[in-house]
């Protein structure tokens, strides 16, 4: 499925649920990997989703946690993290231009975090291709100063905050499956805003991402606008279902 800039801002305007592959296929994969990312774009998703923190020599790499084998990420340079088999975000950038767009989940909650990350994307005429995966109001301004393109995902841990998130600019808003109801969800697309759902049970009870057909199909049913799943394969085949049953 091919998704514009403007079908991924507002509800209903792409054709059906966009199935985004959360750090890769990561339910067959190694998350945040080359592999994990590759074989995501194999099986065709709408997105390929990544975490992004900062090396202590100042580049990106995709990366959940902040640390790694005990030390910080941002303790590490580079080289030394790619020796641990952490991916620098520009070889993905190299790799995944042209074909698949991008979620960066935005794992340093500053705004000056998020202004060199869409600094990075302008300088690569990578705007229109990108989503950015914020977590505050101010990250929202900072981004929406610098590029009128960026499609801003708001991973916000308060759902009260959404109001202000849209006011300043952003464009989705994320929801976590456990939390999701149907009034939690009209509230949260204030208007016509699309809504996304990392899948999870709950915290602690299994990893996000992970997910089963029968919970898929429940949110299709309401019409979630993304899903952010670790199998991919699964998501699409539920959504081919359907759509071929609607």
């Amino acid at each position: 499925m091919t998704l514009s800039t403007e079908s991924l801002r507002e509800r209903g305007k792409s054709p059906s649920t966009a199935v985004i592959a959360h750090r890769g296929f990561s339910a067959a994969y190694p998350e945040n990997t080359h592999e994990a990312f590759e074989r995501a774009v194999d099986v065709g998703v709408d997105l390929v989703e990544t975490d992004i923190r900062l090396s202590s020599d100042g580049v990106f790499v995709c990366h959940h946690d902040p640390t790694t084998g005990g030390e910080d990420v941002s303790s590490l340079n580079a080289g030394d993290l790619a020796a641990r088999g952490i991916v620098p975000l520009e070889e993905v950038f190299d790799r995944l231009t042209g074909r698949a767009r991008l979620l960066l989940d935005l794992k340093i909650d500053t705004p000056a975090f998020a202004s060199t990350v869409v600094k990075s994307i302008l300088n690569r005429s990578l705007g229109r291709q990108i989503v950015l995966g914020v977590r505050s109001v101010a990250q929202v301004r900072t981004v929406r100063s610098l590029s009128e393109d960026v499609v801003i995902l708001g991973l916000l841990p308060n759902y009260e905050d959404f109001p202000d998130f849209y006011q300043e600019g952003g464009d989705i808003a994320r929801l976590w499956e456990e939390h999701l109801t149907e009034r939690r969800l009209e509230e949260a697309r204030c208007g016509d805003h699309a809504v996304w759902v990392t899948t999870r049970r709950g915290k602690g009870i299994e990893p996000p991402g992970a997910v089963d057909d029968e919970r898929l199909r429940r949110l299709l049913g309401l019409a979630v606008d993304g899903v952010l799943v670790n199998d991919p394969v699964l998501a699409m085949k539920v959504r081919r279902s359907a759509m071929s049953s609607s």
